[in-house]
C-alpha cells in the first residue's frame, strides 16, 4: 500500500513537471488569459496599497467570478509580476484535481466491496488517466478557469456521492460550500453538477432526506457565491446572453446550426481529444465494467460524465475544454472499473496489462507521440508562438520611444498569437507599454500611441463589427502616425508606427528620431 502512495505522488510532481516544462518559454496566451492576469494584477496593487473601495469596485465591476482573480492577486504579491510565472503557480490546481479523481475512485471501490489493494490500485489507475490526458496536461499551467473548476468539480462530486452514502447536514454543507466555491470559479458549475445531482436524489432509497439535505446545500452555496452574482448579476446575465444568444453565438456559428442538430457533439470526442487514443479505449472498458458489476455510485458517476456533454452541446459556443471536469470524473470510473476487471481476471498474461505501471507508460508514450507529432494540441488559442516572430525587437523598440507613462499599444489583428506574446514580453518586462489587440476594442484608435499593422490581416468571427470599426477609424488615423521600423515574422510582414503626440516623457527624456531610414521600409499594402 505504500507503494501505491507512492506512486500517486509521483504521478502528481511528473503531472506539474511537465504542465511546468510545457509552460516554458514564449508561450501564447489566450485573450481571456491576458484579462484574468491583468485583473489579479490590478487587485494585487489596490490590496498593497491598502484601497478598499478600489478592491471592492475590482471584484464586482466584472462579470468574471472573483475567485480565480483573488487567488492570482495573493500569488502576484509574493512573486514578479509575470504570466508565465503564474501559470506555473496555478498548476496547484492540478495537484487538487488529481487528489479529487483518485479520492472518487477510492471511495467507489471501497464502498463496493473491493479489497484495499484493489481500492488503492483504482485511486493509482484513476490517477495515471488523469495525470497523462493532453487536455490536463495542456490546460494546467492556462491563466484559463477549466483546471479549477474541473478540480471543484470533482470535488463536489466526491462529496455528492458521501452524501448519499451518509445522509448528513455535514456532508450537505461540506457539499454546499465546495459548490459555492466552484461557482465563484464559473458560472457554468450548474451545467455540469445538474444532472448528476438530479440522479443522485431519484436513485437514493432515501429521497426526501437527500431533498432536504440537497435544498441545505443549495443555501450554503447561495450564501457562499450569491453576495458576489447580486452584485455582479446583471454584468453576467448580459455576457451570458451574448455567448447563448448575441454576437458571440453568432461568430460561432449558432445561426447555421439546427436546434438540436449537435446534441451528440461532445460524444464524439470525449474519447479522442481528451485521452491518447489507447487509454481512452482501456477508459471505456473500465466504465462499461464498473456498469456491469454494479459499483457504488456507478449512475452518479455515469451522470457526471455524459451529462455535460449532452448539455454543453446545446450551447452554440463549443470547445472541448468545456469537458475538463467531465474528463475527471470519467478518468476516476474508468480508474475503478479497470481495477476490478484485472482483479477479476487475475492469472491472464493480458491482465499484467491493466496494472498501474503500463499503463502510465502507455499515457506517458502517447503523450510524447502526439507531442513529436503536433497533434496533441485541440485547443488552437493556445499555441507556441513562430520563432521568427521578434517579439523582443518590437517590444523594445516601443519601450524605448515610451519611457514616461503608461500606454498602449494597438495590434492591428485580431490573431492571439502574434499580440498576446508582445503583451507578455510587454507584463514581464515591468515596461511602460502594454499590447492589446484594437479588433475588439475601437476605443484604443483614441488612446494608443503605437500601432502594429500585420500583413496580410488577419481576421476573427468575433467582435466582428468592433473589428471594422477599429480599422475604418485607423484609416482615418493614419494621415497622423509615423512609420518606425518594420520586420517579418510569423508568416506575416509587420510594420510599427506611433503617433508622437501621444507619448509622455520624462523631463530627462528625449525621445529618438525615426529609426526608419530606408525608403523601401514603409506600411505594407493591406
Amino acid at each position: 500500500m505504500k507503494s501505491s502512495r507512492l506512486w500517486l505522488w509521483g504521478l502528481t510532481a511528473c503531472g506539474v513537471l511537465v504542465a511546468m516544462v510545457r509552460n516554458r518559454g514564449t508561450v501564447d496566451f489566450d485573450e481571456d488569459e491576458t484579462r484574468y492576469f491583468e485583473l489579479g494584477e490590478s487587485l494585487a496593487r489596490h490590496v498593497y496599497a491598502l484601497d478598499v473601495e478600489q478592491v471592492f469596485l475590482h471584484l464586482v465591476g466584472t462579470y468574471r467570478p472573483p475567485l480565480l482573480v483573488i487567488s492570482d492577486a495573493l500569488a502576484l504579491l509574493l512573486m514578479t509580476p509575470s504570466p508565465h510565472g503564474l501559470s506555473v503557480v496555478r498548476v496547484a490546481w492540478l495537484g487538487l484535481l488529481l487528489w479529487a479523481v483518485s479520492g472518487i475512485a477510492g471511495d467507489v471501490a471501497r464502498r463496493s466491496g473491493m479489497g484495499s489493494w484493489d481500492a488503492e490500485r483504482s485511486r493509482v489507475i484513476a490517477m495515471v488517466l488523469a495525470a497523462t490526458s493532453p487536455a490536463v496536461l495542456l490546460l494546467a499551467g492556462s491563466l484559463m478557469s477549466e483546471v479549477p473548476l474541473a478540480a471543484l468539480f470533482a470535488c463536489s462530486v466526491r462529496l455528492l456521492l458521501a452524501l448519499d452514502e451518509s445522509p448528513s447536514d455535514r456532508n450537505a454543507a461540506a457539499l454546499g460550500a465546495v459548490v459555492g466555491a466552484a461557482m465563484l470559479v464559473k458560472w457554468t458549475l450548474p451545467v455540469s453538477l445538474a444532472v448528476p445531482a438530479l440522479v443522485a436524489v431519484l436513485a437514493s432509497s432515501q429521497r426526501a432526506a437527500m431533498l432536504r439535505l440537497g435544498s441545505f446545500a443549495v443555501a450554503v452555496a447561495a450564501a457562499v457565491a450569491g453576495p458576489w452574482y447580486l452584485l455582479a448579476g446583471g454584468r453576467v446575465a448580459t455576457f451570458v446572453f451574448s455567448v447563448g444568444q448575441g454576437e458571440g453565438a453568432q461568430a460561432f456559428g449558432a445561426a447555421e446550426r439546427a436546434p438540436l442538430g449537435d446534441a451528440l457533439y461532445y460524444a464524439g470526442v470525449l474519447g479522442w481529444e481528451l485521452l491518447v487514443v489507447p487509454l481512452a479505449v482501456l477508459a471505456a472498458a473500465g466504465s462499461l465494467t464498473a456498469l456491469r458489476r454494479g459499483l457504488r455510485g456507478r449512475a452518479v458517476l455515469f451522470a457526471s460524465v455524459l451529462g455535460p456533454a449532452l448539455l454543453f452541446s446545446l450551447l452554440a459556443n463549443k470547445e472541448i475544454r468545456y469537458l475538463l471536469p467531465a474528463l475527471g470524473v470519467w478518468c476516476a470510473l474508468g480508474g475503478v472499473g479497470l481495477a476490478s476487471l484485472s482483479a477479476g481476471t487475475a492469472g491472464r498474461s493480458w491482465s499484467r496489462f491493466l496494472q498501474p505501471a503500463p499503463l502510465a507508460l502507455l499515457g506517458l508514450l502517447g503523450v510524447a507521440a502526439a507531442h513529436l507529432s503536433g497533434d496533441d494540441e485541440p485547443f488552437p488559442y493556445r499555441r507556441a508562438t513562430p520563432d521568427d516572430l521578434p517579439v523582443e525587437t518590437i517590444d523594445a523598440v516601443v519601450q524605448a520611444l515610451n519611457p514616461g507613462g503608461i500606454r498602449r499599444a494597438a495590434v492591428m489583428s485580431p490573431e492571439p498569437w502574434l499580440w498576446t506574446p508582445l503583451w507578455a514580453q510587454g507584463v514581464e518586462a515591468n515596461a511602460w507599454t502594454r499590447w492589446q489587440a484594437a479588433w475588439c476594442a475601437p476605443h484604443l484608435m483614441d488612446e494608443a500611441a503605437f500601432f502594429l499593422v500585420a500583413s496580410p490581416q488577419g481576421t476573427m468571427e468575433h467582435c466582428a463589427t468592433d473589428g471594422q470599426n477599429s480599422l475604418a477609424k485607423f484609416e482615418e488615423l493614419r494621415a497622423e502616425l509615423e512609420p518606425i521600423q518594420r520586420w517579418s515574422g510569423g508568416g506575416k510582414d509587420l510594420v510599427l508606427l506611433v503617433h508622437r503626440e501621444r507619448l509622455l516623457s520624462r523631463p530627462d527624456a528625449t525621445v529618438p528620431g525615426p529609426l526608419l531610414s530606408r525608403p523601401d521600409a514603409t506600411e505594407p499594402d493591406r
